[in-house]
């Protein structure tokens, strides 16, 4: 039990990760796994990688967060462009309620919904209560509620609507433990693509890079995160990370027209630099041209967009 700021609030901390953290069930034909809260995500990445599968929220906490976490928060991570975040990734929750009532939720039809209603019990209660929220403020939901792609704060009250199935589970995603405990989570998985690239690319501000990233969408990249020199420069400053830091040191320090490329295929992990002469984005055909000067000592923000090698995208190597 822990106190928090003041002596009125308390919590109870439960780790999951000791005894429920098994995967239950992997169907790479369905493309779903049913796995138990504690499990570290990495370890449901690992097994569903040999299927050429993945689940696609990793934020950078993936080689020590837990699914039940990540279904607390509704976890993103860099790859939620390519798969969504985890709400969107989530079919079926096991759950607990504070009374140790136990129920699995999941998408609903109007047909099984009125059926579970007229069940009664705590089910019943919960599923017409719901339904009540859901027929009251349907309008002001359906007008309302931001649609960006990483609303992750609030309860999930548009998954209760009609067109979204009336979710129960995709409703919880990103309670907080503060409706349920879960007990089990059945989870879509994605398509991994086995060929990727890494391409970083050097701005002079965060704001010119912001202006870059409608375009750099348009070809469906499967990750784009942004970063600024703190993080380099407090790298190279503890001594760690220095081989991967090279990579972007001529893009970084160096005089302008570099840019730092690092291209993965499958089996390889090779960095490749390639020199740039304008700071535009182009369309030569099929391909994306990125061309960045970056001015020496300029402040920095580097985007890392990963393109699957599907896309037809050249880097200027030849790639």
């Amino acid at each position: 039990m822990f106190r928090y700021r003041n002596d009125d609030n308390y919590a109870v901390v439960l780790d999951f990760s000791k005894y429920l953290n098994r995967i239950v069930m992997l169907d790479a034909a369905a493309q779903v796994a049913r796995v138990q809260p504690g499990i570290v995500l990495d370890r449901v990445r690992d097994a569903a990688e040999v299927h050429h599968l993945t689940f696609a929220p990793d934020p950078a906490t993936h080689s020590r967060c837990t699914l039940g976490g990540m279904i607390g928060n509704n976890s993103c991570g860099v790859h939620a462009l390519m798969g969504g975040k985890t709400v969107d990734n989530v079919h079926e929750l096991e759950v607990m309620l504070y009374d140790g009532t136990r129920m699995s939720v999941g998408k609903t039809s109007d047909a099984e919904l009125e059926a579970i209603i007229r069940a009664g019990g705590r089910k019943g209660e919960i599923y017409a209560g719901l339904k009540s929220i859901r027929d009251r403020f349907a309008p002001l939901i359906r007008e309302k509620f931001p649609r960006i792609p990483r609303r992750v704060s609030g309860y999930n009250l548009d998954e209760l609507l009609p067109e979204n199935g009336f979710h129960v589970a995709r409703a919880l995603v990103g309670s907080e433990g503060t409706c349920v405990t879960v007990l089990e989570a059945t989870l879509r998985l994605t398509a991994s693509p086995p060929f990727r690239r890494l391409v970083c690319i050097g701005f002079p501000d965060p704001f010119i890079a912001a202006d870059h990233v409608p375009e750099i969408l348009t070809y469906k990249p499967i990750g784009l995160e942004g970063f600024d020199n703190a993080i380099p420069d407090s790298l190279r400053a503890k001594g760690m990370r220095l081989d991967e830091l090279k990579v972007l040191t001529e893009a970084c320090v160096e005089p302008a027209h570099f840019e730092a490329v690092k291209r993965y295929g499958e089996g390889t992990r090779r960095p490749a630099r390639v020199a740039v002469q304008h700071t535009s984005i182009s369309r030569e055909g099929p391909d994306l041209v990125l061309s960045f000067a970056l001015p020496k000592g300029s402040y920095a923000t580097v985007l890392i967009s990963e393109l699957t090698k599907a896309d037809g995208v050249t880097l200027g190597d030849g790639s």
